[in-house]
């Protein structure tokens, strides 16, 4: 048993451990050993939205619908027949023509009167060419008041066009109402008027104008037939052309183009020389194209501007028109564009030729000849690589692609496009860098076909991620996504859209890329970008995450001496890996009912962490904290608490605090947590965050056993109305463990009375509620009046403790200790009594110990009878004893307590008994072959007993049998601990002395002649040789450790063997033969008889005396000094007195020992005086007393 002074310090550390064990399982003070609680952020709460389009926003705005063409309307040039005539009434023609109406007017009153005079009819001879100059002078009026109209018209509707003027004006319609009439007088009334063609020309003409401008069929076809009736009855008229144009105008106009060709033919065939020749020849291009024969238009167009190129003056615009119609033919032909380039470069030269060609290109791209105007824009950025507009054909060539919907072919000129304008290769950029206008239209279109290109890849990401369920089948689409957001941010930086790109950009980088460090960059461009934007509590946060996925991949540790961190694959990473829902949380390692906290759990609960200095990460994290923090509060003070909480913004910053202090407080620094934990308690007390913050800084402060601060924030929670996560039993044992842990402070600095006052506290304040609690401070108090050496006020209070709070977890424990104070004040039974009244209360591994201690007391009371029951009881409990730090040491001590009872029984003199629990042993716990082999030494002690009082060898067979078995267990591993040496070595010198047994059988007495003697020699030297053999192998597996001393008495009886064997020769009888001769007188064959003996015997009494003397060096060697050293000194006294005095008279040896007992140690203080190396015969020992070998001989090879 140890000592009082251990015992105590024992029990107080066990209250106190009582105490940290309540704290940890049933209180939990460690943050993350809490239920899980979520803080509400983290990374992994960060979940990817569904982008909008920006493409959607700029391209694929409302386009202007195409014009419905009706299919079978004809197709016309730009120029007809009146703006021919508009072509000749220039200013000059004006002037000349308002004098010219003035006159008409004045001839028309005067006809008019005349005609109102004469009464008309046919009477007046001259009334027809009166109707006839009326008709014609009201045509005249009419066509000039018409052209006027149509010059006002003409320019409003530009001012109109232009915006400058508000209302459209109307078309001026011609009507010839009154010439017609007067027209159709002469037709009517003078049929044979010498002028009949005019008038029915002027007629047939006025129909058509005002039929059409009437949409009067009627009268259009009345002027049909004036004019077919003219060209058939007429044919030598000078008007037949003009005729055939007029027809031919209608007809094209009312779509009959096959009559409209064969009028415009029959000018251009028979009327050459005609003015409207060139004119007539024009529309009959028109013709052509309209019945789809495009070659023989261009043909028919060139033609045109041939003969018009031979005139001068006003035909130059008509042949400006006849250029200008040509590009639609062209576009009709296959491939059209490169002969047009061609064309035009010869008639009117490279200049007017590109003009021609942009012209043909739009009217590519209005056909919907795609192909060809992709190809045609595409040259003109090849031929003109640096011309301002290559941007316009970039778009026209993107947009074609785009109304195709051909992503392929959209991205292609994109990407061209954009290589085409990056400022830092481009020579169109540098060629135009001062032309404002055409770089602003570069930028913006760059801009918009980067957007569409990114928010493509972008939306068909997230499209094909929804679809299959795997990132890794989007992955491509969100990285090509990220490059075009990030190129759009790097040229346009100014754009107002930059700010929702570099977010999108940021967030392809964090969500799917897991690029966190480009990402972290990105999401701190986007908060510099706009510190009031949309995205910026998204943006800082996104800077958080981004950090805290970093310190989850890096893997490093923390170099303590260079107070640095250095990367380390093998060491775990910065930040655990969540498998949680996402938020931050911390949470509880449960543990099954009545299962203990090991001490190392307790220790590293209860320590505080080394302090380290944050990693660089860390230190980011801690500063993107921050960060966000102060945005928060800036845009809390801009828009105030209200916009806030109804915007739902800055509801992170709790948590986001708490992150921060939670990182401070992982690398140990303990006042930067706490200042932060404070914080954050007292930013929203109503937020769930506030609690886990007191949690976290109740930690801390258990950490750093600053109890008194862990009462206030305890009761601080207490006070509060609401509360989430605290429950006010679990607050109210938070003040109570730490004023216990108050009082056993101030217990440690011997303030006795203040820790008695603390537990008194406990005891009046939470004896209801917690009584666990307030039995520890009761036993703790008991463990105080212990210290202070009161320890019949220790009893008293251990018995209340017992009395009070029976159910309580120390209250065993009590009545433990009560059994050691009795103990240690040598009050052996009240002590047993104590142990095992604690037994009975509790089956625990307490209990078990207590059953042991009661035992060992019984034993040393001599009441061999109780102490069996006790280590009984013992035997029956420990196995039923449930998991815990002591439950395997207990549990192991089932074969001792098995062992024990068999002393127990031996002691107490109850042979069979020990002889039947030693049996149990050997048989039961073979995987204890150390408690094997001293159960069957203790049995083969026994059995020699019985033989010994017995005055017979009967239990031989039983011994030889045990001897086997402790042979075999003892090569067993782990056998050769605690007695197991000792009776190792007992077993295998109790075979030896069988052995020198059956040589002391052997005498010369039993010789009866001397032809008995030499056949006995031989018996009596094998015999010898055979136990000689026996001991030395109890030497050589014996010399060391508890074995010593039977290695010792082995080496004696070596040295008796000879002696014996000398004394044996020497006291034999003489033969009868010898015997007969000497009584005869012959004493002479007696003497010789005599001398022969003698001669055998010398070398035998030598070897004797050099066993013998082997013998002691060996016990001095071995420090084994007991009965046979003794006796070896005493045989060898008599063998060579004079060299050997006894041993009464050497006063270097110590005395010896009168039993061989391996608990019993003898002094080796002489032993190392003595010589290490001894002869026997022809073999050499080695004695070591640090560690004794013998050279291996093989004993055939042991001679003497």
């Amino acid at each position: 048993m140890n000592n009082q002074g251990k015992h105590r310090m024992n029990r107080i550390v066990f209250a106190r451990s009582a105490t940290i064990l309540t704290l940890t399982i049933a209180v939990a003070f460690s943050a993350h050993a809490q239920a899980p609680v979520s803080v509400g952020v983290g990374a992994s709460k960060k979940k990817a939205s569904k982008k909008a389009s920006l493409f959607n926003e700029t391209l694929k705005k409302a386009k202007p619908k195409k014009k419905v063409e009706d299919p079978n309307a004809v197709k016309k040039g730009e120029f007809n027949y009146e703006k021919l005539e508009q072509l000749s009434f220039d200013e000059r023609a004006r002037r000349l023509q308002a004098k010219k109406s003035q006159t008409r007017q004045e001839m028309i009153r005067s006809m008019e009167g005349l005609v109102q005079r004469k009464g008309g009819g046919g009477r007046y001879t001259r009334m027809a060419s009166i109707y006839f100059r009326l008709a014609e002078t009201y045509w005249d009026e009419t066509h000039y008041q018409y052209l006027l109209s149509r010059d006002k018209y003409n320019k409003e509707m530009e001012a109109f066009e232009k915006k400058i003027r508000s209302t459209k004006p109307t078309e001026p319609v011609e009507n010839y109402q009154r010439s017609i009439e007067y027209y159709e007088k002469v037709l009517m009334q003078f049929p044979n008027y010498r002028r009949i063609d005019e008038v029915l020309y002027r007629l047939g003409k006025a129909a058509l104008s005002q039929g059409k401008a009437l949409g009067d069929k009627v009268l259009s076809n009345k002027g049909v037939q004036y004019l077919n009736q003219l060209v058939q009855k007429h044919q030598r008229s000078r008007y037949i052309a003009n005729a055939h144009l007029a027809l031919a105008e209608h007809f094209f106009d009312s779509n009959n183009l096959t009559l409209a060709k064969m009028n415009y033919e029959q000018i251009v065939q028979n009327y050459s020389s005609s003015p409207m020749f060139n004119y007539a020849l024009y529309k009959l291009g028109w013709v052509y194209f309209n019945l789809r024969e495009f070659p023989r238009t261009v043909e028919t167009f060139k033609a045109v501007v041939r003969e018009i190129s031979k005139l001068k003056g006003k035909a130059l615009t008509f042949r400006e028109q006849a250029l200008k119609d040509l590009i639609p033919a062209y576009a009709e032909l296959e491939r059209g564009w490169p002969e047009a380039k061609s064309y035009y470069t010869k008639v009117e030269g490279s200049k007017k030729m590109w003009q021609r060609l942009e012209r043909l290109a739009r009217i590519y791209v209005a056909n919907d000849k795609q192909d060809l105007a992709i190809e045609l824009h595409t040259h003109f950025i090849d031929k003109k690589p640096i011309d301002p507009r290559c941007v316009d054909w970039y778009e026209t060539i993107i947009d074609i692609y785009l109304g195709l919907e051909e992503f392929k072919g959209i991205e292609g000129a994109i990407r061209k496009y954009l290589a085409f304008t990056d400022e830092r290769t481009s020579a169109w950029v540098a060629a135009n860098k001062n032309n404002s206008e055409a770089m602003e239209k570069a930028q913006e279109l760059g801009e918009k076909y980067l957007l569409y290109m990114s928010n493509y890849f972008h939306q068909k990401a997230q499209k094909v991620e929804d679809e299959t369920k795997s990132l890794d089948a989007a992955r491509d689409f969100y990285v090509k996504a990220a490059s075009d957001y990030k190129e759009f941010v790097r040229r346009y930086p100014n754009s107002k859209k930059a700010y929702i790109v570099q977010f999108y950009y940021a967030e392809i980088l964090y969500l799917q890329l897991k690029d966190y460090d480009n990402a972290r960059k990105q999401y701190v461009r986007v908060i510099e970008l706009d510190r009031k934007g949309e995205y910026l509590e998204d943006a800082a946060l996104g800077v958080i995450y981004s950090v805290e996925q970093l310190l989850k991949q890096t893997r490093a540790r923390y170099d303590y001496d260079k107070k640095t961190w250095v990367p380390d694959q093998t060491a775990p990473t910065l930040l655990a890996v969540e498998t949680t829902d996402g938020a931050s949380s911390v949470k509880k390692t449960k543990k099954r009912k009545g299962e203990e906290v090991s001490e190392d759990e307790i220790k590293n609960a209860q320590v505080p962490r080394k302090r380290q200095t944050l990693h660089p990460l860390e230190k980011d994290f801690i500063l993107a904290a921050d960060k966000y923090v102060d945005l928060m509060e800036s845009l809390k003070r801009d828009k105030g608490p209200a916009w806030m909480k109804r915007k739902k913004k800055g509801q992170d910053v709790p948590g986001i605090m708490y992150l921060a202090a939670a990182t401070y407080y992982e690398r140990g620094q303990y006042p930067e947590s706490i200042q932060r934990l404070e914080i954050v308690y007292r930013y929203n007390q109503k937020r769930v965050e506030s609690e886990i913050a007191v949690k976290t800084l109740i930690d801390i402060y258990a950490r750093e056993k600053n109890w008194v601060k862990i009462e206030e924030w305890a009761r601080k929670m207490l006070n509060r109305r609401k509360k989430k996560l605290f429950k006010k039993k679990d607050l109210r044992k938070y003040v109570a463990i730490s004023v216990g842990e108050q009082a056993r402070e101030l217990a440690e600095r011997k303030d006795f009375d203040g820790a008695h006052r603390k537990y008194d506290t406990i005891l009046s304040e939470f004896r209801r509620d917690e009584p666990e609690l307030a039995a520890i401070s009761l036993f703790n108090k008991a463990a105080i009046y212990e210290i202070q050496k009161k320890e019949k006020d220790a009893i008293q209070t251990y018995e209340r403790v017992v009395k009070e709070f029976k159910k309580s977890k120390v209250a065993p424990e009590a009545m433990f200790n009560i059994g050691m104070i009795y103990e240690a004040q040598t009050q052996f039974k009240e002590a047993a009594a104590s142990f095992l009244k604690m037994a009975k209360i509790r089956k625990n591994a307490d209990a078990a110990q207590a059953l042991i201690n009661a035992g060992a007391i019984l034993k040393a009371l001599r009441q061999y009878g109780p102490a069996t029951k006790a280590f009984t009881a013992f035997i029956k409990l420990a196995p039923k004893i449930e998991s815990g730090p002591d439950t395997k040491r207990l549990q192991a001590l089932v074969p001792d307590a098995n062992l024990e009872i068999g002393r127990v029984w031996e002691k107490a003199g109850n042979i069979k008994k020990a002889m039947k629990s030693y049996a149990n042993v050997a048989k039961k716990f073979k995987a204890r072959p150390d408690l094997q082999v001293e159960a069957l030494g203790r049995m083969i002690k026994l059995y020699v007993d019985q033989d010994a009082n017995a005055k017979r060898a009967k239990n031989k067979k039983k011994i030889v049998k045990a001897i086997k078995k402790i042979q075999t267990a003892f090569e067993k591993p782990g056998a050769r601990k605690g007695n197991a040496a000792y009776y190792f070595a007992m077993g295998l010198f109790q075979s030896s002395e069988f052995l020198y047994n059956d040589f002391l059988k052997l005498t010369l007495r039993d010789v009866k002649n001397m032809k008995s003697l030499k056949p006995m020699l031989e018996k009596q030297a094998k015999a010898l040789k055979a136990a000689e053999k026996s001991y030395f192998e109890v030497i050589d597996a014996t010399a060391a450790g508890q074995g010593k001393d039977f290695a010792a008495c082995a080496a004696f009886k070596v040295g008796l063997l000879y002696y014996t064997f000398k004394e044996d020769l020497f006291n034999a009888p003489l033969p009868k033969v010898v015997q007969r001769a000497a009584d005869a007188g012959f004493y002479q064959v007696e003497e010789r008889y005599r001398q022969a003996i003698e001669q055998v015997a010398a070398p035998i009494e030598e070897q004797s005396l050099v066993a013998l003397r082997g013998a002691i060096r060996t016990a001095h060697n071995l420090g084994a000094y007991n009965r046979c050293s003794r006796q070896a000194g005493e045989y060898a006294a008599k063998v060579n007195p004079s060299e050997y005095p006894t041993v009464e008279k050497d006063p270097n040896l110590p005395k010896a020992t009168t039993a061989l007992n391996p608990n019993k140690t003898t002094n080796t203080s002489t032993s190392a005086a003595f010589i290490t190396r001894v002869r026997r015969g022809k073999f050499t020992v080695d004695f070591k007393p640090s560690n004794i070998q013998v050279k291996q001989k093989k004993a055939a090879k042991r001679q003497y």
